[in-house]
């Protein structure tokens, strides 16, 4: 949709989310109940980067109920939101550099 011609908005990356299950007892496995490298494969195709992964956590949720994001605690969760965070900034770094702006698109309307 956004690379259509009529369109032609860049798309910066992918973020897949729910990427895999880790359970906060066991921070060092991921169970990919979704499949995995899906959001890798889509990226390859269309040539777009992948920004970032964040697993099923539950401490993202308590974060989100709690009003403490999980990008402020020093965990692996945390870890995940900071890297798309700094993948996010160098890709509209890069975009600001290398692609022209977007341009509004005008609807005609009969």
């Amino acid at each position: 949709m956004f690379t259509g011609k009529s369109i032609d908005v860049p798309i910066l990356g992918l973020v897949e989310n729910m990427s895999w299950f880790t359970p906060e007892e066991l921070p060092d496995k991921k169970y990919y109940i979704f499949g995995k490298d899906g959001c890798k494969k889509i990226a390859e195709k269309f040539n777009v980067p992948v920004l970032g992964q964040i697993p099923i956590i539950q401490g993202i949720r308590e974060g989100g109920d709690s009003g403490i994001p999980p990008v402020l605690e020093n965990k692996v969760t945390g870890q995940n939101f900071r890297e798309l965070a700094k993948n996010v900034i160098k890709r509209v770094e890069y975009r600001n550099k290398h692609i022209k702006p977007t341009r509004v698109v005008e609807i005609t309307r009969k």
